[in-house]
């Protein structure tokens, strides 16, 4: 990439944007925890897992999401064996309860930070 780029420019934007995010985060992380905040809204799963940490201090109404954030994947245009593939699989894992199992692993439970140390 060279500087003065489109390219260059988006990459500025987007750690600009991610700096902001960290400290918008710390600042709920902070709020949250200290009582001095009535409410904290952030995306998934940071509620539930403050929920698990601070369950003398924090209470979450509902799991319910707000709303849904639509999110995709992409593939090269005019692949159609992958996509095919790519929808076999997400339809094949959802019917056998792989994907909830993970969701629920991911984003209900903090077991997964043990394999982390």
């Amino acid at each position: 990439m060279q500087e003065g780029t489109k390219d260059t420019m988006v990459w500025k934007v987007l750690l600009v944007i991610a700096v902001i995010l960290v400290i918008v985060l710390v600042a709920l992380y902070y709020f949250g925890r200290s009582g001095r905040a009535d409410v904290m809204f952030s995306s998934a799963p940071l509620p539930a897992f403050e929920v698990l940490r601070n369950p003398d201090k924090l209470y979450q109404p509902s799991t319910d999401a707000f709303y849904r954030q639509p999110v995709g994947m992409v593939i090269r245009k005019g692949d159609p064996d992958s996509l095919n593939v790519l929808d076999n699989w997400i339809r094949t894992v959802e019917a056998e309860g792989w994907l909830p199992e993970r969701r629920h692993f991911w984003f209900k439970t903090t077991d997964w930070e043990a394999q982390l140390r």
